[in-house]
């Protein structure tokens, strides 16, 4: 992999990541009162402190790009009113990627939804719209907190606070996914590297129900699904009772590993009922983890994930899917999997291995979760924290980029209420796809409790 002579560290899947053309949305939503001056100052200074942002993508192939310094981007919150504040979101991510291209692809940009609905009085939610070439979902969590604590600091005029902000802010920094990866096992003597390939290869996955789109079938469907507007889709569930159960059964099951275990339902009533598999098989998916530690979160951005394999008896209950998911969690947390699983796709990029093979792994999950947002009840100043939810929208640039959203994409988030949002990436098949997914999880958490 060629190396740029520039101060952005080299990963590999960011490159990757400007061929997928990932827009993702954040939105964060409130009761009470808003301060838009405020909020637009606190976005410029916080953005303008990250000098990755300073800084475009030149693709040549998947082995070989390069960071190359541009101006630096305006960073502008607009604001609209909505008599739907949910219609306006999901117009919101609907239009991404236009929007990026009109502010000349800031790699970030901010939207303030005022709620106009006197059944919405005093709502309103900050959109943060992200571009995956720079930034993973915890990079960008990080900064959203860094931006609420200068509009805070602000808001309470507390210079110290705003410079220690301004400060921690600018030490983040992308460097060369090795060094991570090296660090990351420095830190965890007990992990073996070479133990965690063997154990990775011999990992038994599969697609019983086709649900990832060959890569022999993008040079047909890629076009088509260009010429199409994709309005991404959101659910939103009461799991609270359904989780209280389940740990009735299993105490340590996390949040995650519920709805990781609904979703595994709901692909697995398709397979069944729709497909004809039989009532007992498996169902095999990515999981991305977070390969860095908290306290890493501070001190790096980028794109530090790894794509997991975890497969689970998918005619189980969901208490025992949902266990499943948590003790796989547990060992590839534990021994470093995820790390091993990060090396060896940064070393497939490097061979130009990606996209060359199709992987038999039915959907892709991540977990947005802002425990920041969802605990601190002071989160922003004069206001109440009501609902964490997302939205994506995706323009692969190459079959290349469409090789990582080729198959259903879900993003797991929880509000301060336990309340879950589940999103889905626009099919790259059909939008029937993300529809009929969508029944399927209905059905599962009606059914569910």
């Amino acid at each position: 992999m060629e190396h740029s002579f520039n101060t952005i560290g080299k990963i590999g899947l960011e490159g990757l990541m400007d061929r997928a053309n990932i827009a993702f949305t954040s939105g964060y939503r409130f009761q009470g009162n808003i301060n838009v001056m405020l909020l637009q100052q606190s976005i410029e200074t916080v953005c303008q402190c990250i000098d990755k942002f300073s800084f475009q993508v030149n693709f040549i192939s998947q082995d070989n790009y390069s960071w190359q310094q541009t101006e630096t981007p305006i960073f502008s919150l607009h604001t609209l009113q909505s008599n739907s504040l949910e219609e306006a979101f999901t117009q919101v991510c609907q239009h991404s990627h236009k929007t990026f291209e009109a502010q000349n692809y800031v790699p970030m940009f901010f939207t303030l939804i005022l709620g106009t609905n006197p059944s919405e009085e005093n709502e309103f939610i900050i959109a943060q719209t992200s571009c995956h070439t720079h930034v993973d979902a915890r990079s960008s969590e990080v900064i959203f907190n860094n931006i609420i604590n200068f509009y805070n600091a602000l808001y309470e005029q507390n210079s110290t606070e705003k410079e220690k902000i301004i400060a921690v802010t600018q030490q983040l920094k992308t460097v060369d996914s090795d060094i991570i990866v090296k660090q990351r096992f420095e830190m965890n003597s007990s992990a073996n590297h070479e133990k965690n390939i063997e154990g990775i290869t011999a990992y038994s996955i599969g697609d019983l129900g086709h649900h990832a789109i060959p890569m022999a079938a993008l040079d047909e469907l890629l076009p088509k699904y260009k010429q199409t507007e994709r309005s991404p889709i959101t659910q939103y569930f009461n799991v609270q009772e359904l989780i209280t159960t389940i740990r009735h059964e299993y105490s340590n099951v996390t949040k995650n590993s519920v709805a990781c275990a609904c979703i595994v339902k709901a692909l697995y009533h398709i397979n069944v009922q729709q497909k004809g598999l039989a009532v007992d098989h498996q169902i095999s998916f990515k999981m991305l983890s977070d390969i860095l530690t908290p306290a890493m979160r501070l001190q790096y951005t980028g794109n530090y994930i790894a794509f997991v394999p975890v497969t689970v008896n998918a005619g189980n209950s969901i208490a025992e899917i949902a266990n499943e998911i948590n003790d796989r969690i547990i060992e590839f947390k534990a021994n470093n999997i995820d790390v091993s699983v990060f090396a060896l796709t940064e070393d497939a990029i490097d061979q130009g291995l990606v996209g060359t093979a199709d992987e038999p792994l039915s959907f892709v999950v991540t977990n947005w979760n802002n425990f920041t947002f969802n605990n601190q009840p002071d989160y922003l100043a004069d206001c109440t924290s009501i609902r964490h939810q997302s939205g994506v929208n995706i323009e692969p640039k190459d079959n290349l980029g469409a090789a990582l959203v080729n198959r259903p994409v879900f993003v797991v988030n929880f509000s301060p209420n336990d309340e879950l949002c589940i999103s889905q990436f626009p099919s790259l098949d059909s939008a029937k796809v993300n529809q009929n997914i969508a029944i399927q999880l209905d059905h599962v958490f009606l059914n569910a409790g």
